[in-house]
């Protein structure tokens, strides 16, 4: 490296310094809005990544689907949900309305016939929630009403 590009560096990494110690960072602010309105990715706490590997336990043989009623049209099935939902969690958003339906139904039979013995009623509420608290913070970072 030539003298020059050090000397760049150098300044580079001294007005990083400085704008740490005055409080001047906003890249984390930044990335938070972005993360949120752009990739419509929910911050991952404990809980979240919970429900996501008991989700993620889901091998789609749609026994579950099979004690069940019939999912309207616009909805998917119980399987199919918690893989989409899980698989990619910007996917929350577009398994919302199939969330909602499953958590009006008796989910019981289907956790109980279920093979991997999944909590689906608990799974389904949690991403729920999620899915709710995400479209929240999206509506609130782009300045709209929740």
């Amino acid at each position: 490296m030539s003298p020059r590009s050090f000397f760049w560096l150098a300044v580079h990494l001294v007005g990083r310094l400085l704008a740490a110690l005055l409080g001047r960072r906003r890249g984390l602010a930044r990335f938070e809005a972005g993360y949120v309105l752009q990739d419509r990715l929910p911050p991952v706490d404990p809980a979240l990544r919970a429900l996501g590997r008991e989700a993620g336990r889901c091998i789609g043989c749609g026994v579950c689907d099979a004690h069940l009623p019939a999912p309207p049209s616009t909805v998917m099935s119980a399987s199919a949900t918690l893989r989409c939902a899980t698989r990619s969690l910007h996917r929350l958003e577009q398994a919302r309305p199939s969330l909602a339906w499953l958590a009006e139904q008796p989910l019981e039979v289907a956790e109980r016939v279920c093979p991997r013995r999944i909590a689906i009623g608990a799974t389904v509420e949690g991403l729920l929630r999620a899915a709710e608290r995400v479209e929240g913070e999206r509506a609130n970072a782009s300045g709209g009403s929740p």
